[in-house]
């Protein structure tokens, strides 16, 4: 008769997670880049121009182009750009993009110093959170 009393309240113990877990699934949507383009500009309405992923140390700029979904109320994307020279010396700049909440695009620009041409080399640029965690692979890019 004990054993069946038992068994009596475990079930009940058992069952009272599952409203919280299949509440869970209701939870805010995940913030994600959509899509993400090396360009040498972007129009008036923030599309794309001139996708390229050969620049001229004269372009002055390279732009990372990305589209973005379920961003939350101060959200920044790290772009993290990693420079290397034709001698195979490395260097790295961030640029850190704010972004409006919700679904949008925007931009993170690679300039040369004070109005410098860019430096000639290979790039890669990574996308990331402020934790450094990153949106997909990296995308590379060269100036010659």
């Amino acid at each position: 008769m004990k054993h069946l009393r038992w068994a009596g309240v475990r079930v009940p113990l058992l069952l009272l997670p599952l409203p919280f877990l299949a509440l869970g699934g209701c939870s805010a949507p995940v913030f994600s880049i959509v899509d993400k383009k090396t360009c040498k500009g972007v129009d008036g309405s923030g599309k794309p121009q001139d996708e390229t992923a050969a620049f001229a140390p004269t372009d002055g700029r390279v732009c990372v182009w990305f589209s973005y979904a379920n961003a939350g109320a101060g959200q920044v994307v790290k772009a993290k750009f990693k420079h290397t020279d034709p001698l195979g010396t490395e260097s790295t700049e961030e640029v850190e993009q704010p972004l409006k909440p919700g679904n949008g695009s925007a931009v993170a620009e690679l300039s040369g110093l004070d109005g410098a041409p860019l430096a000639v080399g290979k790039y890669t640029v990574e996308l990331t959170n402020q934790a450094d965690v990153g949106f997909g692979p990296p995308l590379e890019f060269s100036v010659q």
